[in-house]
C-alpha cells in the first residue's frame, strides 16, 4: 500500500494530464456542432471505403478519368437488322443542257462507179417498122425487124453487154393476107445474132408464135386485107458481148400472100447475178 501512494504522488501530474486529456475528447466528440466538419479537419485518407454509405456515389462525385476508366471494352458487333422497304423513286431531273458538236468525221472512200442508165440495167435496145415498107414473107427466116436494121426501118443498133446478162425480149408483129383467094399460116420467132454479127437464123430465143390469116375480102368497100398481131417475149442469158437481136417470120402453110405491116421490139439487159 505504501508503494501505491508513493507511485501516485510520483506521477500525480501525469495522471492528471492524462485525465484533462481523455475528457477534453469526449467534450469534442460529442460537443461538435452539426455540419461542422469540411476537409480541412479531415486527414488524409481518413476517408476509406468503409466509411462510404453504399450506393450513396453518383457519377458527379467522380472525376472525368475516373468515370471515363470505368468504360468496359466495346462489345461484339450486333445482328443487322432488316433492310428497309425501298424509298419512293425521286422526281424526274431536268434535262441538261446539249453538248457541244462533235468534231466532223473523216471524208469515208469513194465507192465505185455505178453502170451508166437505169439501176440495174447494163443495155437496152429498140426498133420499129411501119407499113411505109411493106414487106413480104417470101422465105423461111424472113426477118421482120431487128436491132442492127438490117431490113431497114428505126432503131438503136446493136447491144454491148459489158458483163454477163439476162436479155429480155418484147416484140409486135402485124401481119395481113393481100390474097382475096388463099389463106396462109405464118410463124414467129425472136433470135439473137452470135457475138459481133447480124446472123439471126441459128439462135431462136422465144417459142414460136402461129397465125392463120384468111384471104381477103375483094369486094369489101373498106380495107379488104385480113389483118394478124403476134405478140413475141422471150429471154436469154448471154456472155458479155456485143449482140444484134430480131424478130423473123415464115410463111409456113397456105398460098395466101402474107405481108407485114408493122413491127416492134425492145430488149432490156441486165446483170445475171441481180
Amino acid at each position: 500500500m505504501p508503494q501505491a501512494l508513493r507511485h501516485l504522488r510520483r506521477n500525480a501530474v501525469a495522471y492528471l494530464a492524462l485525465f484533462v486529456a481523455l475528457g477534453g475528447t469526449s467534450y469534442a466528440a460529442t460537443a461538435l456542432p452539426r455540419n461542422s466538419v469540411g476537409a480541412s479537419q479531415l486527414k488524409a485518407g481518413a476517408v476509406t471505403s468503409a466509411k462510404v454509405k453504399n450506393h450513396s456515389l453518383v457519377v458527379a462525385d467522380l472525376s472525368v478519368g475516373t468515370v471515363a476508366a470505368l468504360r468496359g471494352s466495346a462489345g461484339a458487333a450486333g445482328v443487322a437488322g432488316v433492310a428497309g422497304a425501298p424509298g419512293a423513286a425521286g422526281a424526274t431531273g431536268a434535262r441538261g443542257a446539249a453538248g457541244p458538236q462533235g468534231a466532223t468525221g473523216p471524208t469515208g472512200a469513194t465507192g465505185a462507179q455505178g453502170l451508166q442508165g437505169d439501176p440495174g440495167i447494163v443495155a437496152t435496145g429498140w426498133s420499129a417498122l411501119t407499113s411505109s415498107t411493106l414487106t413480104l414473107i417470101a422465105h423461111q427466116d424472113q426477118v421482120m425487124t431487128d436491132l442492127g436494121l438490117t431490113s431497114s426501118g428505126s432503131g438503136s443498133g446493136a447491144v454491148t453487154l459489158p458483163v454477163s446478162s439476162r436479155v429480155l425480149i418484147s416484140g409486135s408483129v402485124d401481119l395481113y393476107n393481100r390474097s382475096p383467094g388463099d389463106s396462109g399460116r405464118a410463124a414467129c420467132t425472136a433470135r439473137r445474132s452470135t457475138d459481133g454479127t447480124d446472123d439471126l437464123s441459128l439462135f431462136t430465143v422465144s417459142p414460136t408464135v402461129n397465125a392463120d390469116l384468111h384471104q381477103s375480102d375483094a369486094g369489101s368497100s373498106t380495107d379488104a386485107n385480113v389483118t394478124e398481131s403476134l405478140s413475141i417475149t422471150g429471154s436469154v442469158l448471154l456472155p458479155a458481148g456485143t449482140y444484134d437481136f430480131g424478130i423473123d417470120c415464115e410463111q409456113t402453110a397456105g398460098n395466101g400472100v402474107l405481108v407485114l405491116y408493122s413491127a416492134a421490139m425492145n430488149v432490156l439487159a441486165v446483170p445475171a447475178e441481180s
